[in-house]
């Protein structure tokens, strides 16, 4: 049986439960969280407010430690307490404040009434808290299983419950919303769903909102899965995740083995990542020309990937900002896999429709725990497949332009349904009017498995004029020479190989396929 500190729902006391009652439905209520010593962080703020029209009173400026750790006293005197004082000024929380403060620093507090729905955290606001473990009554720390003797948290996830009554610091908290798809008000009303504009640089932050705003019109991309990590219940999810996404007709790749994707691998527009197992980034990850598409959602298991955001090199998150996602979620220790988000789960919310916050706090069953979200939380991506337009004569965009990937998405769910011949005339007529090189390959392997080589290599024919931005399209090409070769195409297999030569700073593993 796993192990937590008595649910915060059941610690409420009856005029609580009676005036969360009689509050009525919940309107959602996003705040806004910027450290007044950090002019970035305010910027950041303003940025987000305009961008999703919050209203200034719900944007609060406190004055914090600008360093990613903070101790227990720090968090609750410069943090918390103030933060429960400034939402209660501008009525959107309310509750009564005791006499003194624990060992913590914290002041007592009972909750009255929530309109908070979405905390935004903006960078500069502190993102992890010391374990101060000796300040643990004896007593009480015996009564919790080891791995989880720990005051180490995220500030994110203690925020989460700031609409409820202080709970111990160490150990973690049962999260109602987990595994819910429709939580009711009152349900909804205990938990604020945190999640935080951050990362190694301030344009990184930025660009999580604006990548969202471009995510919310139209993604394009494929999806990569990579399993075959050390414990099954990561590689189920794997699984189940590539089947789901397979069902939804995105082009993807499963990476089975123990390795993680290499950077050699094609690895072009990753519109989705779901992957688990290593210490740092590693393959593509590793690489500072990686892209991602708009609206990108990445996600890498791992117990320390938000160990600190600060840096591009260094565990995951960070990293995975800088490179250009607009969500992602980490830890900043050991969490233990169970008590992560469950990534199933958020996929499944995801493609429903669910906002990211709404998503990654169904999939997570601990909160005062390790877990950090990071991107704007009413992200909604349009992961819906609508049918595609065909795009204007004489349009002329690059063989690697995105729109595409929606091209072969909308194919294989065609394909899936028994109608491959509306497919290839589908992607026909679109390539007719926008060569694409992805969608090319598309196409050229359903006029194989027809016998028709001829078509295929007309279709490929082109990739001998395109030349590669980066080893993202590089991939593409060495995959659409390797299929000219088979098919007969040698010259134009060789101009591709010529062209793709010419790119500087190739991975060694790219190179060799060169040779």
């Amino acid at each position: 049986m796993v192990w937590s500190r008595a649910r915060p729902e059941v610690r409420l006391s009856w005029l609580y439960l009676a005036l969360f009652i009689a509050s009525g439905p919940l309107r959602a209520e996003v705040a806004i969280l910027a450290n007044s010593a950090d002019r970035d962080s305010l910027n950041l703020a303003a940025h987000y407010a305009k961008t999703r029209q919050v209203p200034a009173r719900n944007i609060i400026h406190l004055r914090m430690p600008r360093t990613e750790e903070v101790t227990w006293k720090q968090f609750s005197t410069t943090v918390l307490t103030p933060l429960r004082e400034a939402l209660m000024d501008r009525g959107l929380l309310s509750g009564q404040f005791g006499t003194g403060t624990d060992a913590f620093g914290r002041r007592p507090f009972i909750p009255l009434h929530n309109k908070v729905e979405y905390l935004v955290l903006c960078r500069g606001v502190p993102l992890k808290l010391k374990n101060e473990l000796g300040k643990v009554p004896l007593a009480q720390l015996k009564k919790t299983p080891k791995n989880y003797r720990t005051t180490t948290s995220s500030v994110d996830a203690e925020l989460a419950l700031l609409a409820s009554e202080n709970q111990p610091v160490h150990g973690w908290v049962h999260n109602p919303l987990f595994n819910q798809s429709n939580p009711g008000p009152f349900t909804r009303k205990l938990v604020v769903k945190v999640s935080r504009l951050d990362g190694p640089s301030q344009e990184a932050a930025l660009r999580l909102v604006d990548s969202a705003v471009a995510g919310e019109k139209a993604v394009h991309g494929r999806a990569y899965i990579d399993s075959g990590g050390p414990h099954a219940q990561g590689n189920d999810w794997m699984d189940a995740m590539a089947g789901r996404l397979r069902e939804e007709g995105f082009p993807m790749e499963l990476e089975t083995s123990t390795g993680l994707f290499r950077a050699g691998q094609r690895f072009d527009a990753p519109l989705l990542y779901f992957g688990w197992h290593s210490y740092k980034t590693q393959g593509p990850f590793a690489r500072t020309d990686l892209k991602f598409p708009p609206g990108a959602l990445a996600f890498h298991i791992h117990s320390f990937s938000a160990q600190s955001l600060r840096t591009d090199i260094h565990h995951w998150v960070g990293p995975l900002v800088q490179r250009g996602v607009a969500g992602t979620v980490g830890n900043v220790s050991e969490p233990y896999l169970h008590l992560t988000h469950h990534l199933p789960v958020l996929l499944e919310q995801l493609l429903s429709g669910k906002c990211l916050a709404d998503a990654a706090y169904a999939s997570l069953p601990a909160l005062s725990w390790q877990a950090v979200l990071v991107g704007d939380p009413l992200y909604k991506p349009a992961l819906s497949q609508p049918e595609f337009s065909l795009p204007e004569g004489g349009r002329s965009p690059a063989p690697f332009h995105l729109e595409q990937y929606s091209v072969i998405r909308w194919m294989r769910k065609k394909v899936a349904s028994g109608n491959t011949a509306a497919a290839i005339s589908g992607g026909r007529s679109y390539i007719q009017r926008a060569y694409g090189l992805p969608l090319a390959l598309e196409l050229a392997r359903y006029e194989l498995q027809q016998g028709r080589t001829d078509a295929a290599g007309n279709l490929l024919a082109p990739a001998a004029k395109a030349f590669p931005s980066g080893f993202q399209d590089a991939g593409v090409l060495l995959e659409a020479a390797k299929l000219l070769n088979r098919i007969g195409y040698a010259k134009e297999a060789d101009q591709v190989l010529a062209n793709v030569k010419r790119l500087r700073n190739l991975p060694a593993s790219m190179k060799e396929q060169l040779r």
